[in-house]
């Protein structure tokens, strides 16, 4: 079972490639916290090989400024249950984008990398 991104054509058209995604709002996470992490851990295991493309600039730019974009709303605490539950997955590969150390004159945003990493690896 192959899940397709958006750069893929999926062989059965556009409605077929998006009944796999599902976006959740920070705001949706909030009010249902245990259902959509019950949800998100459940589609993992459905699945023999996750491949992650995580991108940095989900998060708020008070966590992480030194992104591509700034519009992220999400925090650490918040990612971090989602990772923990890729975390757990028998095999993942995994990218890690939109930093770009120039920006980051804090440090934050190389930390949270850091953060994000060692959370898959563990």
């Amino acid at each position: 079972d192959i899940i397709f991104d958006e750069g893929d054509n999926h062989p059965r058209g556009e409605i077929e490639f998006y009944k796999n995604i599902r976006n959740v709002s920070r705001n949706e996470f909030l009010k249902n916290k245990t259902a959509i992490l019950n949800e998100f851990e459940s589609f993992t295991k459905r699945h023999n090989h996750l491949f992650i493309n995580f991108d940095i600039d989900v998060f708020d730019s008070s966590a992480a400024g030194a992104t591509g974009e700034d519009e992220g709303v999400w925090f650490w605490e918040e990612i971090s249950e989602f990772l923990e539950i890729i975390s757990k997955h028998p095999s993942i590969s995994f990218d890690l984008v939109e930093i770009n150390p120039h920006l980051d004159k804090s440090g934050k945003t190389l930390k949270i990398a850091h953060q994000i990493l060692m959370k898959i690896l563990s």
